[in-house]
């Protein structure tokens, strides 16, 4: 003869679902961690690049300005101490340029070590994880 369960297994269940929690738990703080570490590799990269584009502008102006100097020293018009000093400040532009592009290539590696995942520097890095990549099934985007 079988006795009936009057608990139905009450405190196996229980267990199961504490320890469900605490797995979802250690999930969501796992989640956070890295979609925060993603969010601080991609505005280091971002910065870097703004910065990028700066200096590139700065080399630019520099270049046309040595430009100018080198023409109006062919005519007579600048001595070549201008001429030096103008090639002097386009090559520490190029310097600074050199510098700030290093500084964007380790940033945006330490963006695709936060994706683990290779990305096109080109690209709209498209194989960046959306914040919540179940937002679009529900309608709501986060």
């Amino acid at each position: 003869m079988t006795l009936p369960v009057f608990n139905q297994n009450q405190g196996p269940i229980a267990e199961a679902e504490a320890r469900r929690t605490e797995a979802s738990a250690r999930f969501a703080a796992l989640q956070a961690q890295v979609l925060g570490e993603i969010d601080r590799a991609l505005a280091g990269y971002r910065a870097a690049f703004q910065k990028l584009e700066g200096t590139d502008s700065l080399v630019s102006n520099r270049k046309r300005q040595q430009q100018s100097v080198q023409a109006m020293f062919n005519v007579g018009e600048a001595d070549r101490l201008a001429l030096l000093s103008a090639q002097l400040e386009l090559v520490s532009g190029m310097l600074s340029r050199l510098d700030t592009f290093i500084t964007t290539q380790q940033s945006f590696g330490l963006l695709e070590d936060a994706v683990q995942h290779p990305l096109d520097p080109l690209g709209s890095f498209s194989a960046i994880p959306e914040r919540d990549p179940w937002a679009r099934e529900r309608g709501t985007r986060r």
